[in-house]
């Protein structure tokens, strides 16, 4: 299972990196030396790692393995290893610069992996003290786990339409959406079925109100009454 996200624009270059000018009285010129910190960079961030999770047994430090300023470590936990990688980067003359992380666990995709989930976000969370934007490029975690839970949610989506359009319409009619307090709702949805309408032109002549409307907004179309009950039409009914 592959993780991968990214960090840009370090807040202060020299974590990374030591700059410093002198000057060459061979060349006449001012010369720029570069010192690599990101070994040590990275290794600070694993200690940070090991003393956050009490339930790493060992890390270690695999070296520059791809290329230079690619620090690859491999994280144990309960008998799993885990390979956490840094791919450090820099462009424009160090006026831009990247850092890479890609995780791999070995742990079945049948098994959601917890501790899996704690490392990204403890990774993301301390990071961001240090750079100013992160970007998510690939979470197989929360791809398999979409794929496991967007069937039950398409299915709640649907039984929460049904009982919200034949409650409404037993109670009230079938113009129930024209009801005082459900303008802002009923908007939301109106203009998301344009482009429902626009893509299923067989769902013209229906009343879809309901038909682009997600578990968040039904629930909270059922329960507004808890925020408006003084609201006409026996609105709690729903």
């Amino acid at each position: 299972m592959t993780i991968e996200f990214m960090f840009n624009n370090i807040k202060n270059i020299e974590l990374i990196y030591l700059i410093e000018e002198t000057y060459d009285e061979d060349f006449g010129d001012s010369i720029k030396e570069e010192q690599y910190l990101g070994t040590d960079y990275c290794k600070n961030i694993m200690n940070k790692l090991q003393a956050h999770f009490s339930e790493i047994k060992n890390c270690i430090y695999k070296g520059q393995t791809e290329r230079i300023a690619h620090e690859e470590y491999n994280v144990e936990v309960a008998g799993v290893i885990y390979s956490v990688s840094f791919t450090i980067d820099t462009f424009n003359d160090k006026a831009q610069t990247q850092l890479g992380i890609y995780i791999f666990s070995p742990t079945d995709t049948n098994e959601y992996d917890i501790f899996l989930e704690k490392l990204k976000v403890y990774l993301k969370e301390i990071l961001l003290k240090e750079w100013e934007i992160c970007t998510w490029i690939i979470d197989e975690q929360s791809e398999y786990l979409g794929m496991q839970l967007y069937p039950l949610i398409f299915k709640a989506e649907n039984k929460m339409r049904a009982f919200v359009n034949k409650v409404m319409t037993h109670k009230f009619g079938f113009k129930w959406m024209e009801l005082i307090g459900l303008e802002d709702i009923i908007k939301g949805y109106q203009r998301s079925n344009v482009d429902f309408k626009r893509e299923v032109p067989e769902f013209n002549n229906i009343n879809n109100y309901l038909i682009c409307s997600t578990a968040e907004s039904l629930a909270k179309l059922m329960l507004k009454s808890n925020d408006n009950d003084d609201r006409p039409y026996g609105y709690a009914a729903v």
